[in-house]
């Protein structure tokens, strides 16, 4: 019984140094599929509408994350003068309702990046959709119409929020040359 618990261990042993420089090739090297990046995602018609999804899922959101007892809507509705409704647990939306909000009052800070969210959002799609292939041209025409008229949505409001803001028409970095753009007339 020895004699074979040896034998067998020694042909283990004898196995995993054969198999030891096979196991460790090139092809079990993968690339992490959640690891996407502009370069990498935008390569089938399945992403070019996962992408145009993530410009409407940003809308949804714009402008939320202001605090207790508050939401995305207030801001807009604030500014009309005519909103009553004091909370003393939230002073960004009680200096908003009493029209003494500044640039660093949550709502206003959360709305402003909220709409370039949604541009830059916009932006990406309307850059990497063309490159698509293949992909049948009247969804990629459907696409890039949607971003087209959700980017011009957004600078809308923009505008009838805040007047004259940076025009931001392609993606950009940290390394843009335009990174911080100066405002565009309303013209």
């Amino acid at each position: 019984m020895k004699h074979i618990v040896n034998k067998v261990s020694k042909i283990a042993l004898l196995g995993a140094v054969l198999l030891g420089p096979v196991g460790c090739s090139d092809f079990l090297d993968e690339q992490a599929p959640s690891n996407l990046t502009p370069d990498n995602f935008y390569t089938i018609p399945d992403h070019a509408e996962a992408a145009l999804a993530s410009v409407y899922a940003d809308l949804r959101f714009m402008g939320d994350g202001a605090g207790i007892f508050s939401s995305n809507w207030q801001l807009l509705e604030a500014l009309t003068g005519t909103s009553t409704t004091e909370t003393a647990q939230n002073s960004d939306l009680n200096n908003l309702y009493g029209l003494v909000h500044d640039g660093n009052t949550a709502h206003v800070v959360n709305y402003w990046n909220g709409l370039f969210k949604v541009i830059a959002q916009a932006n990406q799609v309307l850059d990497r959709v063309p490159a698509i292939t293949p992909m049948p041209d009247a969804q990629k025409t459907k696409i890039l119409g949607e971003a087209r008229f959700l980017r011009a949505s957004a600078y809308f409001t923009a505008v009838r929020l805040w007047g004259d803001i940076p025009l931001i028409t392609k993606p950009q970095t940290a390394t843009s040359e335009d990174f911080q753009p100066a405002r565009a007339s309303q013209e």
